[in-house]
């Protein structure tokens, strides 16, 4: 008995020993985990609009660049459609910044419904959305505003102060490869086209 004593506390130690190894290591695993999370919220909060959850202006004006420059090796059109939320003051006037914010942020998610898994859809400034749609021409820009526009107005927004119908007005513009734009003059036109189509429109 006395000759496997020494072999008995040796086996119990190098047992303890391997159980507070495992702890540390899944301690260590645990905070790694932990960081990889915070890093990822903080590079989410980095390139995401806080509100809406898409794209903020930074990083969707520089999917813009990167189409152009894309374009300029494969040749391949692209565009953008430039939404801005009809009224939306009258909204924040009459009803208040958090309904607003309700507001913007269910149009954000039916225009992130109602684009391709592709299609860029982000936060422009304000009231405005911008979306960078690769490989389309005007046509394929006017049909995706029609899609968006009809998704918009097919039914009201619920919001805490009672349903709110929500239109919005667009303008478009297409580089292609006959015709390549700069960024700058692509942002431009679409802006120039936004703003006749909301001349168009009756003011509240």
């Amino acid at each position: 008995r006395s000759t496997l004593f020494p072999y008995t506390t040796l086996f119990r130690s190098d047992a303890q020993e391997l159980r507070a190894r495992l702890h540390v290591g899944q301690r260590i695993l645990d905070l790694q985990d932990r960081l990889i999370s915070i890093s990822d919220e903080l590079l989410f909060r980095a390139t995401h609009d806080t509100l809406t959850g898409v794209a903020n202006r930074g990083v969707i004006l520089d999917m813009v660049s990167r189409e152009r420059m894309r374009q300029a090796r494969d040749g391949r059109s692209f565009g953008i459609v430039l939404a801005d939320v009809d009224h939306f003051k009258y909204v924040n006037d009459t009803y208040g910044h958090l309904i607003g914010d309700a507001v913007l942020q269910e149009v954000s998610k039916r225009l992130s419904s109602s684009v391709r898994p592709y299609d860029f859809v982000g936060r422009y400034g304000g009231e405005e959305f911008l979306i960078v749609v690769p490989s389309s021409d005007s046509a394929g820009l006017m049909g995706l505003a029609e899609r968006i526009r009809k998704t918009l107005e097919s039914k009201p927004i619920h919001t805490e102060a009672g349903e709110i119908a929500v239109t919005a007005s667009f303008g478009v513009a297409a580089s292609t490869d006959v015709a390549p734009l700069d960024p700058r003059d692509l942002l431009r036109l679409a802006d120039d086209a936004l703003y006749r189509a909301k001349d168009r429109k009756s003011v509240v």
